[in-house]
């Protein structure tokens, strides 16, 4: 299994959605890669670690019942290059409330 999980958060890795994602995989028996959607310059890189991914992991606030731009921009990237990507198991994880989750984390 090759796990390969995304923040999509603006604040990158300063975020409650890295900390959270950090958290998540630390209790996870593979190893995984991540990514950081906010370095918008590297995001087409991406599309060969998707390739080759068997599962996909999202972790992005919620902004007013959004996603982020940055995500919506990544999700467009993939749509110009679906025909080299075959169907992934796909998780999406979206941060709401972020002072109960920081509580819970910590």
């Amino acid at each position: 299994m090759k796990l390969v999980a995304f923040n999509g958060s603006p604040r990158g890795s300063n975020s409650n959605s890295n900390t959270i994602l950090d958290w998540m995989m630390s209790g996870m028996p593979s190893s995984f890669e991540k990514y950081l959607l906010n370095q918008v310059k590297k995001q087409i890189t991406y599309i060969d670690q998707v390739e080759t991914a068997s599962h996909l992991l999202f972790v992005f606030p919620l902004y007013a019942d959004a996603m982020p731009g940055i995500v919506m921009n990544f999700f467009e990237i993939l749509g110009q290059h679906k025909d080299k990507i075959k169907i992934k198991k796909l998780c999406l994880l979206f941060i709401l409330d972020f002072q109960r989750v920081h509580t819970l984390i910590h």
